[in-house]
């Protein structure tokens, strides 16, 4: 399946002047991206999953953990689209944070794409049986 894209606004300097930027980026919650992001927060799969079981009904214990989740799909987005991803961290919190409609929004996408591999999960448990 292809990566989503999101178009996120940055600020750049652009001959010499500062100006909001907006460009498309690829991204996706999948294995790769979790992996990354429990990796380097130093999560085994059981402290992600408690961490993270919230967000399927949109809730959430910190922002930036949740802004460095999706920091990780969209490097894994732009892996799969083979491109660069020219976004810093930081230029991800920035974004989200002044974007709640934007941020709403990934924190469901994320809900979804975990809610849609726990139904795979159990269809295959059910063809098995």
């Amino acid at each position: 399946m292809l990566p989503d894209k999101i178009s996120i606004k940055t600020i750049k300097k652009v001959e010499g002047k500062l100006e909001e930027v907006s460009k498309e980026y690829y991204y996706k919650f999948n294995f790769n991206a979790i992996n990354a992001f429990r990796k380097d927060e130093g999560l085994d799969m059981a402290s992600f999953s408690k961490a993270f079981d919230g967000l399927e009904k949109g809730e959430f214990d910190s922002f930036e953990a949740v802004c460095k989740l999706f920091f990780y799909a969209l490097k894994e987005g732009c892996r799969i689209a083979q491109e660069d991803l020219d976004l810093s961290l930081e230029d991800v919190v920035s974004f989200l944070n002044e974007d709640a409609e934007k941020f709403t929004d990934i924190v469901g996408e994320f809900g979804n794409s975990q809610d849609n591999k726990k139904k795979e999960v159990k269809e295959v448990e059910k063809v098995k049986q």
